[in-house]
């Protein structure tokens, strides 16, 4: 299981940063990798989502994600850099659902759906055929 935190302020640019987990009610969390903090252009983070429009990659930086996270815990996040602490960032992670228990809710409503739309397709094709008659009447 993991998580997103945001990162450290633009002013720690080009800094190594460590990661520090504790779990609120045993201690040391998991171990994290130091990264190196990028610099600040726009949104910052080290997560990047990309998406391709016309041939160009939009890249939008999320954050930084914190990895073996258990399910059900308190964890406090505190970022290191050089002889500064952060305040520590809470993560309360849930517990995960049987994806086999999530309730679609389509069942009801597809048939629903059907009838509306055949009733808006005979509304539009009595529509047009008053449009012709229209038409024809008005040329009289």
């Amino acid at each position: 299981m993991s998580a997103i935190t945001s990162l450290p302020p633009c002013s720690f640019s080009s800094k190594t940063v460590r990661v520090t987990v504790t779990n609120s009610s045993s201690g040391a969390g998991p171990a994290q990798p130091n990264f190196i903090m990028p610099i600040c252009r726009f949104k910052r983070g080290l997560v990047s989502l990309e998406s391709n429009n016309d041939g160009a990659v939009q890249t939008v930086n999320v954050g930084y994600r914190v990895t073996g996270l258990n399910p059900g815990t308190n964890y406090n996040v505190t970022y290191h850099i050089e002889n500064k602490k952060s305040y520590p960032l809470s993560i309360t992670t849930t517990s995960p659902m049987n994806y086999q228990n999530i309730d679609v809710g389509f069942v009801g409503r597809s048939g629903a759906m059907i009838v509306i739309t055949v009733l808006l397709v005979i509304a539009m094709v009595l529509l047009i055929i008053l449009f012709i008659v229209s038409l024809l009447m008005g040329n009289k």
